[in-house]
C-alpha cells in the first residue's frame, strides 16, 4: 500500500496567487473529490485576494473553507496557505510535476533545498543542502558556471546525517573514472539546480574538469528516500 503526501499551496500577493501541490490521477474518487473542492477554494482566495488588492486600505473579505480528511497550514513567513492530504491512493509518479495556468502540480512534495553552511567540527564552509524526513546532505559550494575553481570529489559530499539513527557520516565519497587518479581533481564548480520548501526532489550538480576527461556528477536526493542516487556523465 502506498502512502503519499498531496500538497497544494496558494501564495498570496497583492496581485497574484501561485498554487502548488497535487493534481494526480487519484485512484480513490473520494481523494480526487477533495482535491477539486479545495483547488476551487483556494481559487477563490485568489479571486478575493485580487479584488482586496483593488479596493481601497481596509477592505476584507470572509471566506468559509470545509477541510476534510487533510490539513490547511496558513505559513506566515512565506506568505502561503497549503493544503496536505495524506492518501492511500497511489497518486502520480515520483518527481512528477506540471503546470496549468496559475497551478504548478508537484507529486509527494517533501524536499528543502537551500543554501547554508557546514559547521560541524569546527568548519564553517559553504554549502549546498538537501533534506527530507530521513537525510540531511551537505554538498561543498565552489566556484560557478563563469568562474572555474580547483575542485576535488573527495570534497564534494561534505557529511550526511541519518535522522533516523542519529548518526553522521563525513569523508565518505570520492568519485573517479575508469578508476584514474588523474580524475579524481581538476577545475570546475558546484551548483544548486532547485532551491525551495516541497519539492519532491532536488539535485546538486559537480562539474570537473580533469587532465583525464571532463564530466559532471549530479546528486540527487527524493521526497521518502532515505539515500542519495549518484549518475554522471561526459561533459
Amino acid at each position: 500500500m502506498i502512502s503519499s503526501v498531496l500538497l497544494m499551496a496558494a501564495v498570496i500577493a497583492a496581485i497574484s496567487i501561485m498554487l502548488a501541490g497535487i493534481r494526480p490521477a487519484v485512484t480513490s474518487l473520494q481523494d480526487s473529490i477533495l482535491l477539486d473542492q479545495m483547488e476551487g477554494s483556494l481559487l477563490s482566495i485568489d479571486s478575493a485576494v485580487k479584488k482586496v488588492a483593488a479596493e481601497p486600505e481596509g477592505s476584507r473579505r470572509t471566506m468559509a473553507l470545509k477541510i476534510a480528511k487533510a490539513r490547511l497550514v496558513v505559513n506566515g513567513s512565506e506568505d502561503s496557505i497549503e493544503y496536505l492530504l495524506e492518501t492511500d491512493s497511489e497518486a502520480m509518479s515520483p518527481r512528477t510535476s506540471a503546470h496549468t495556468g496559475s497551478l504548478e502540480v508537484i507529486s509527494q512534495p517533501g524536499i528543502k533545498s537551500f543554501e547554508g553552511n557546514y559547521t560541524r567540527g569546527g568548519n564553517n564552509i559553504a554549502a549546498y543542502i538537501l533534506e527530507n524526513r530521513h537525510l540531511k546532505a551537505y554538498f561543498r559550494s565552489a566556484g560557478s558556471r563563469e568562474a572555474h575553481t580547483p575542485i576535488n570529489t573527495s570534497g564534494l559530499l561534505l557529511a550526511v546525517y541519518q535522522k533516523d539513527l542519529d548518526l553522521w557520516q563525513e569523508g565518505i565519497l570520492e568519485v573517479s573514472v575508469d578508476g584514474q587518479e588523474a580524475s579524481k581533481a581538476g577545475l570546475g564548480y558546484t551548483e544548486l539546480a532547485e532551491r525551495g520548501e516541497g519539492l519532491p526532489y532536488a539535485t546538486v550538480s559537480a562539474y570537473v574538469n580533469s587532465s583525464y576527461m571532463q564530466y559532471y556528477v549530479n546528486f540527487t536526493l527524493e521526497s521518502g528516500m532515505d539515500f542519495l542516487q549518484i549518475r554522471g556523465g561526459a561533459a
